[in-house]
């Protein structure tokens, strides 16, 4: 396969060093674990048949070879902790086990002088300690975690189904089936639990997009540059009579109504643009977008979300407070 003629998803050009600093304990420390017990343990891991224990020399080529390309390529930097933690758990395991079977001579001519004395109470091993501290903090985590997650509150992040889209579909006697194309991806399952009998062209992960809808893709780097289009190159593109953008995209909005895009619906929940409708000329005596003068207040996104809740809230009769 060729090289594509445009860029992914942002993470691609995630510096990984960057991502070192910030997670200095995940990419630093546990190769310095590892290594650590490699050099201390050698013969443990590294002895006579070390080429026949397939596990750990598996799980250490796919550790080496995963953490040097995390230093070339985004991705692997991700899966470079699987095996790393993997590789991590195996050597722990092996280091516990040689002591134990070092120690098990010693505890038997122990327990045979001890044959003609009381019963005494055998202590933990390392090894069973370790998995009883293990266990421990790994059930306090889940516990913590189903806490926090079951007194979560919504703080409005804008994830909330396009229900005004819906009621403007419903009035207007849209056919079902019809394509209303989403113009970015996190728009998708706004549309998508608001509108299920309808259809949307861009689910599918931004960093699979580029092979599956290169037209797509190929706009949306035009669009990054501010570049000018028109109502045809976005009905190319996302092949639908309709353009949906949250209003959380209002930047993306704005580029659609300076490119002459024509608004044919304007609520709370966003704006859909008619692709069908000629580009019309942009002059001072324009009509602007509506609602973008929620984000022009100096408080930005975080207030749209609030404003957002609460058209939501009251969608359904919910009072809410305000803050």
């Amino acid at each position: 396969m060729g090289k594509a003629p445009f860029g992914g998803g942002e993470e691609f050009y995630t510096n990984t060093f960057e991502l070192i600093r910030n997670h200095y304990y995940l990419y630093l420390v546990l190769p310095v674990i590892v290594i650590v017990l490699a050099i201390k343990y050698k013969e443990t891991f590294f002895g006579q048949d070390w080429l026949k224990n397939n596990v750990f020399n598996g799980l250490l080529l796919t550790t080496v070879v995963n953490t040097l390309l995390s230093y070339k390529v985004f991705r692997f930097s991700e899966y470079a902790l699987v095996p790393q933690c993997l590789l991590l758990a195996y050597m722990v395991n092996k280091v516990l086990e040689a002591k134990e079977a070092a120690n098990a001579p010693k505890e038997e001519n122990e327990r045979l002088e001890q044959d003609d004395k009381p019963p005494q109470p055998k202590p933990l091993s390392k090894k069973t300690l370790l998995f009883t501290v293990m266990l421990v903090y790994t059930l306090t985590c889940l516990g913590t975690l189903f806490w926090y997650t079951s007194h979560l509150v919504s703080q409005g992040m804008g994830e909330l189904p396009a229900l005004g889209v819906a009621q403007w579909v419903e009035d207007q006697k849209i056919p079902e089936g019809t394509v209303i194309a989403n113009f970015m991806w996190p728009d998708f399952p706004r549309l998508y639990y608001a509108l299920p009998k309808y259809r949307f062209n861009w689910g599918l992960d931004p960093s699979f997009t580029w092979h599956n809808s290169p037209e797509i893709t190929e706009l949306l780097q035009k669009a990054a540059k501010r570049a000018p289009l028109t109502p045809t190159d976005f009905k190319k593109a996302y092949k639908a009579k309709y353009i949906y953008v949250h209003i959380l995209q209002y930047d993306c909005a704005q580029y659609c109504w300076e490119n002459g895009l024509i608004p044919i619906y304007q609520n709370w929940d966003g704006y859909i643009f008619d692709l069908d409708l000629p580009a019309r000329e942009i002059t001072s005596s324009t009509p602007k977008l509506q609602f973008l003068d929620l984000v022009k207040q100096g408080k930005g996104q975080a207030y749209v979300m609030q404003y957002c809740l609460e058209k939501m809230y009251n969608y359904y009769g919910v009072p809410i407070e305000k803050k």
